[in-house]
């Protein structure tokens, strides 16, 4: 019986290991080039999807509440005076990028075991991951309930027992995490520019949260950090 054949060289684990951390730091230099950029969009992009759902024939509800989720999103970010570097927040820190309870494992213990799914990694504010966490992993909802903000609470006492931020870093961290709400069109940029409709289920989570944290943003600064 005839053998197959080894090759002449195998890589080792060591050059491995070496070959994957090469291509996942490039990755994480790619992911603080877009942290340095702030995430904000410009008014010619909302403007831009504006123009596509007006083209749109016969109107969908998706349509309507997409045009209705722009025009807020445009609002608060017309009346938004701080630039992205007025803020001076540092990258010096690596974060997942998407560490909500849908990328992690529980033990029978319920401590986490596992963290998956890590193309978002990259170097930002610490606050990057703890606001988008707390409310991605709170506020998955039809509506926010007074049991979500106690969650929200909880989650973010808990996470400043271990690793403590001032008040004015979480003030200016929640403003900034509200206006680059405010600034993120993904749903909208996949669904009118790319034609991905897979995301259009998460329209509506998105809708909520904008339209909550306009109306509600002091009030939730005055009840998370008090």
């Amino acid at each position: 019986m005839r053998h197959a054949e080894r090759p002449l060289w195998q890589p080792s684990p060591e050059h491995i290991a070496a070959a994957n951390l090469t291509a996942f730091m490039a990755h994480v230099r790619h992911g603080l080039a877009a942290a340095e950029q702030g995430d904000f969009v410009s008014d010619e992009e909302i403007e831009e999807i504006l123009q596509k759902i007006s083209e749109v024939e016969h109107k969908t509800s998706f349509d309507i509440a997409a045009e209705q989720n722009l025009l807020l999103k445009k609002k608060i970010v017309e009346s938004n005076e701080q630039t992205y570097e007025q803020f001076s927040f540092r990258n010096d820190h690596l974060i997942h990028g998407d560490y909500m309870i849908g990328n992690v494992f529980f033990d029978s213990d319920d401590k986490v075991s596992y963290v998956f799914d890590f193309e978002k990694t990259q170097y930002a504010p610490r606050f990057f991951e703890l606001f988008r966490s707390m409310i991605y992993s709170t506020f998955l909802g039809d509506n926010v309930t007074q049991d979500a903000l106690d969650r929200a609470k909880l989650y973010l006492d808990s996470y400043l027992a271990v690793y403590p931020m001032s008040k004015d870093e979480l003030a200016s961290g929640f403003t900034a995490y509200h206006l680059r709400s405010a600034h993120s069109l993904w749903v909208e940029k996949e669904h009118y520019l790319l034609g991905n409709t897979r995301v259009d289920e998460l329209l509506q989570s998105d809708i909520l949260r904008i339209e909550y944290f306009s109306k509600n943003f002091e009030k939730m600064k005055e009840f998370l950090f008090t």
